[in-house]
């Protein structure tokens, strides 16, 4: 949907664009990324783009959809594209402990390795917050969907938090 009219004007697309983003409005999400002449590299007021704040907030409805809008009409360059710090959207997500963006980066085709300015991975930032999750997942992705798996069909076998089932399904079937 267009950005919502108000006070005699229009709201700036790029500030809907982030908006939607954060409020995982899918709708005007589109709307800014097929009618607003905004891109997958459009930042924000402190120069993160949408993919960045999506991982670092945890969206995954948004993600999702900007993941998706990247495979058809962006580049894999987007999914890497760092801030000012050197920073990618995993080392953000791994900084948080959003596991189930982290996965959906990684099946992205994410770069793991991706060091930032400072020489820090992904990887690290998640041992630095103590994601020991996280922190399996990067020593081994494979290993460590395997018990994902596991996790999701029987789920008190192991102490996987389990936000939301359904990504994770999802991600689980694609694989």
């Amino acid at each position: 949907m267009p950005p919502k009219k108000g006070g005699g004007g229009k709201q700036d697309p790029r500030k809907q664009f982030f908006n939607s983003i954060r409020d995982e409005k899918l709708d005007s999400l589109r709307w800014c990324l097929r009618h607003g002449g905004l891109s997958l590299r459009t930042e924000d007021e402190d120069g993160h783009t949408g993919i960045q704040l999506a991982a670092a907030g945890g969206k995954v409805d948004a993600l999702s959809l900007l993941l998706e809008h990247m495979r058809k009409a962006g580049s894999q360059d987007d999914l890497e594209e760092a801030d000012e710090e050197g920073r990618t959207p995993l080392m953000m997500a791994a900084y948080n402990g959003k596991m189930e963006i982290v996965l959906m980066l990684w099946r992205a085709k994410a770069n793991l390795k991706a060091k930032d300015e400072k020489g820090k991975t992904a990887r690290d930032y998640a041992v630095d917050r103590k994601h020991d999750k996280l922190v399996a997942f990067f020593d081994n992705p494979k290993v460590a969907l395997g018990a994902l798996r596991l996790a999701l069909c029987l789920p008190s076998a192991l102490p996987f938090a389990r936000p939301s089932p359904r990504p994770l399904l999802a991600l689980w079937l694609a694989l």
